[in-house]
């Protein structure tokens, strides 16, 4: 029997990815034989401490306190969890959240017969460097520190260094991408047979969509029928690549003024933006945040769909697009080329002289998406299948449970 201990901050992950990646882990665990799930929620929206034990699980809801910094009180709270779970060789606790060292180390102090991993959802060091991982080098082993840089270098050491204090603190790490996999390896220098490789998966709901669905949801939206919708989904900050989307589009859109660009996700900097696209900015649609019923809807109706950020780990946004059988449109970032291999997606290309101010990015980005939307319908079909056939080969939700179990197995024989 194997006990497994999911730790989650149950009011950030209704917002983020590792919401996502934990509601479909759950999902996966579910009814499995010989496997017993346990979700631990802080900053749940109970008042008190609370239990619920259910057939397929059992969560501990643990209340706002102080301030919702979790990491910083877990200690106190692990301390009331071991008055109600019980030490065994069994147990394996799954951290999820980062710089997380305090936290680990309770747990070992608390629970020194259970295993602790480590799943490693993003790093530290990919935003402020744009996943430059020779950057990365350079900033970790070099004595001297530009003066401009001096703020971000000093953040991404300090930041690292902690991050490797939570390495050699746990038992395994899952991380979600190869490229993640070498640089645990090859930066930080952790054991190759402490790291396990395990994709994210998902069931993402796909509908049959025919000519004349696409054509009522795209009145229902007030697209033309003429129009081209190219559509960008997820958060609006720099390492996503909007900015250089946004000028990207700019340059292209008088050679093909039938494109409609589509941003779908919150937009914290909207008069940056439009000064971005003064002469194109009444070919974009801004959204907000909308439901997954209404981003569907756009998925549905969109001809391109979009991803340039300059790093990712293993994007749901990504997974969504290939589920989909979308022409995809990224970028070789970090992380990227490893998830859309050439014959799946359309890749602008990033340079490490160009990361910081957009113009080589922005310049690949254009004649990128002037290729998809110049692909004859026998071209842009054949990469749409690829798509798809590439999320059925390695992102399905039963490739991350079999994933996960053959995880499990191989530490419950230790």
């Amino acid at each position: 029997m194997i006990r497994v201990f999911v730790i989650d901050d149950h009011r950030t992950s209704k917002q983020n990815g590792v919401g996502t990646y934990v509601r479909n882990l759950l999902e996966c665990l579910t009814g499995v034989e010989n496997l017993e799930v346990h979700l631990i929620s802080f900053n749940s929206d109970e008042e008190r401490f609370t239990i619920e034990a259910e057939p397929e699980r059992t969560e501990y809801k643990i209340p706002i306190c102080g301030n919702q910094l979790f990491l910083l009180q877990s200690p106190l709270s692990l301390t009331v969890l071991r008055m109600y779970i019980q030490d065994r060789k069994e147990n394996l606790f799954l951290v999820n959240h980062s710089p997380s060292e305090g936290l680990i180390r309770t747990l070992r102090k608390l629970f020194p017969l259970s295993k602790v991993v480590y799943v490693l959802h993003d790093q530290g060091w990919t935003a402020p460097l744009l996943g430059d991982t020779r950057l990365l080098e350079t900033v970790l082993n070099g004595r001297y520190i530009p003066l401009k840089s001096k703020k971000t270098w000093k953040f991404v050491r300090e930041y690292c260094a902690r991050e490797k204090k939570m390495y050699r603190q746990v038992d395994a790490i899952v991380t979600l991408a190869a490229d993640t996999v070498r640089v645990l390896r090859d930066i930080y220098r952790v054991p190759e047979n402490k790291i396990f490789l395990i994709p994210n998966g998902a069931r993402v709901s796909v509908p049959e969509c025919t000519e004349e669905t696409r054509s009522v949801i795209r009145q229902k939206w007030g697209f033309g029928p003429d129009e081209i919708l190219l559509l960008f989904t997820g958060r609006t900050v720099y390492a996503k690549g909007i900015q250089a989307l946004l000028k990207a589009f700019e340059q292209i859109w008088p050679e093909c003024p039938k494109m409609r660009l589509i941003i779908a996700g919150q937009v914290f900097h909207l008069n940056e933006f439009s000064g971005l696209t003064p002469h194109s900015v009444s070919h974009i649609t801004y959204t907000g945040l909308i439901s997954s019923e209404r981003l569907n809807e756009l998925y549905q109706i969109s001809d391109i769909c979009l991803l340039p950020s300059y790093t990712e780990q293993c994007s749901y946004t990504g997974i969504e697009m290939l589920a989909h059988g979308k022409l995809i449109v990224t970028s070789d970032g970090h992380c990227l080329s490893g998830m859309f291999p050439d014959e799946v997606a359309l890749k602008a290309s990033i340079t490490d002289a160009d990361r910081n101010v957009d113009e080589g990015f922005t310049s690949s980005l254009a004649q990128t998406l002037l290729k998809a939307v110049s692909m004859t319908p026998e071209e842009k079909n054949k990469m749409c299948e690829k798509a798809r056939e590439r999320f059925l080969m390695c992102y399905t939700l039963p490739l991350m449970k079999q994933r996960y179990l053959d995880f499990f197995e191989k530490y419950d024989e230790k």
